[in-house]
């Protein structure tokens, strides 16, 4: 398992690099690669859950592009376990996501999620691409 967790770290980090040109002055993008590993859709949903994992990440991604700041989101599914989540982030600073994470959207995603995750959520932070 660590060996996924591995590669995957590995391959967000060559996607987040190789999305500006080589020669581009430093990037002051904010970029956050979340791993959530939840219980599958077939497991009886959590009593305090009201949509799947997926459903809630997706509602994440929809409610975090209305903040100022925001600049993309990409909710990607492991295709080997439809129950493990990439979540990719990227903000205009590392300002912008520190208020992020004091707005509305991310404490929301917090209490929807937790009835489905199955380990603690894995963040990688990536700053100062070119």
């Amino acid at each position: 398992m660590g060996s996924v967790r591995h590669l995957a770290w590995w391959l967000s980090t060559l996607v987040l690099s190789c999305s500006s040109p080589v020669f581009a002055q430093v990037d002051t993008t904010y970029r956050i690669v979340a791993h959530y590993d939840t219980q599958p859709a077939s497991v009886a949903p959590p009593p305090s859950a009201n949509t799947t994992a997926l459903g809630v990440l997706k509602t994440y991604a929809s409610a975090s592009a209305l903040e100022a700041g925001f600049v993309s989101v990409k909710v990607l599914t492991d295709i080997g376990r439809s129950s493990r989540f990439e979540v990719v982030e990227v903000w205009a600073s590392q300002a912008a996501h520190t208020a992020h994470r004091a707005a509305l959207a991310y404490a929301t995603l917090q209490t929807a999620i937790a009835p489905w995750l199955v380990g603690p959520v894995e963040e990688i932070a990536h700053t100062h691409f070119k």
